[in-house]
């Protein structure tokens, strides 16, 4: 299901049913990619407040990228979250080049303790998407918790009593951190951590200790949910990362809309005669593609109007 039908099914609609996967479409994606590469290149955190336009349906970031730190950024939500088109976030954590893409790290305990303390003040529902190296995380929050939220595992970040417990006290340790953190010499740090967490990779630590804390947020709280996907593939399809207590699962039929390209978000105006400018779609999901779009088969050229979807890698009809 595209994430903008899910927002808009749920705002017309409040019900704890979710989908088992989402596709953030085209023109969305294009503009997240873009921010975390200044984010990733920069090394430092950068997002934006998302709104919600009820004309159009859709998502999209709002104004220019806000600039954080390396490992925060001050969205300014006690204001954005009165604002008439707030409907959540995005930000980038950029690990790239501190530890490499393969090291992604999700949402951490404060950002889904922000995201319930300033839920959106216009809508039922908030929209929350993370990126970092090669993956994409979309938390929504389906109501607003009357409490703060509550995790089986707390905050299980193994970094923040390293930095006590070891690192601050000890001289050579802490001038190695100053220099990562100031000069950028991420190579240290990433040295640093590994030989005082005994361990060959920093995943098998921070992160996956933190996709616990995430998963226990969102299994343990029925109106949060966690989804994950990959943002370098050309359609970006996030999975629910667990079965959540209290939810139930909608058809994953795609909109039965014709007018919208599920890989660029086009819209389609016309009836296209013309064999080379019709437009095709999936018979088995429904999602719809451009002239340009679709997964050209083996062997074919970019010409050749046989493609299939990119979504369920059904065989698509023009029409």
């Amino acid at each position: 299901m595209d994430i903008n039908e899910f927002v808009s099914l749920q705002l017309a609609q409040p019900r704890n049913r979710v989908p088992a996967y989402l596709i953030i479409p085209g023109y969305l994606q294009s503009a997240i990619k873009a921010t975390k590469a200044k984010s990733e290149a920069k090394v430092l955190e950068m997002g934006n407040c998302l709104n919600w336009d009820p004309a159009l349906g859709r998502l999209s970031l709002a104004g220019q990228p806000i600039v954080g730190e390396f490992n925060w950024l001050d969205l300014k939500l006690p204001i954005a979250k009165h604002t008439t088109a707030f409907i959540g976030t995005y930000h980038n954590h950029p690990y790239e080049k501190r530890y490499g893409a393969d090291y992604a790290l999700g949402p951490s305990s404060g950002d889904w303790i922000g995201w319930n303390d300033h839920f959106p003040g216009n809508y039922g529902v908030s929209v929350n998407i993370v990126t970092s190296g090669k993956l994409v995380f979309v938390a929504f929050l389906l109501q607003r918790s009357p409490g703060r939220p509550d995790c089986e595992y707390g905050d299980t970040d193994d970094f923040s009593p390293l930095l006590f417990q070891h690192i601050y006290s000890d001289d050579h340790l802490n001038d190695v951190y100053s220099d990562a953190i100031h000069k950028k010499v991420w190579s240290s740090e990433k040295e640093m951590y590994q030989n005082l967490l005994g361990q060959a990779d920093l995943r098998r630590t921070h992160q996956e200790d933190v996709m616990r804390m995430n998963t226990s947020y969102a299994s343990r709280n029925p109106g949060f949910v966690l989804y994950i996907g990959t943002l370098a593939d050309s359609v970006c399809k996030v999975e629910i990362y667990a079965r959540h207590v209290g939810l139930s699962f909608l058809d994953n039929i795609q909109s039965a809309d014709r007018t919208v390209c599920y890989s660029c978000g086009q819209r389609r105006t016309h009836d296209n005669p013309s064999y080379f400018s019709q437009w095709h779609r999936c018979p088995s999901c429904k999602a719809v593609f451009c002239p340009q779009h679709g997964k050209i088969l083996p062997g074919n050229h970019f010409y050749s109007r046989s493609r299939n979807c990119v979504v369920c890698n059904s065989r698509t009809l023009l029409f």
